[in-house]
C-alpha cells in the first residue's frame, strides 16, 4: 500500500465518488481528481477528491508520451 504517494484519478463522473472515498478510507493517502474542463464533471466527485487538476490540451501529450515509453519498456 505505500507504493505511492497520492492516487491519481482522471474521470468525471459519479460512479467515481465510492471508489476516491475507498482508496481515502482504506489506505490514507491523497486522491487527486484530473478532469476535462470542458466536459461535465459530478461536484460530489469534485468535493471527494483531495487534489482537484483540470487536464488541459497539453497535458494529453505527455500522458500518452509517458504511457507509449511505459508500455515499450515493459514488452
Amino acid at each position: 500500500m505505500n507504493h505511492y504517494q497520492i492516487a491519481v484519478l482522471v474521470a468525471g463522473d459519479r460512479d467515481f465518488v465510492s471508489v476516491v472515498r475507498a482508496v481515502k478510507e482504506f489506505t490514507g493517502k491523497l486522491v487527486c481528481g484530473v478532469y476535462d474542463p470542458n466536459r461535465p464533471i459530478a461536484d460530489e466527485l469534485l468535493r471527494a477528491f483531495d487534489l482537484r487538476r483540470p487536464l488541459m490540451g497539453y497535458d494529453f501529450t505527455i500522458i500518452l508520451e509517458a504511457l507509449e515509453k511505459g508500455l515499450k519498456k515493459d514488452a
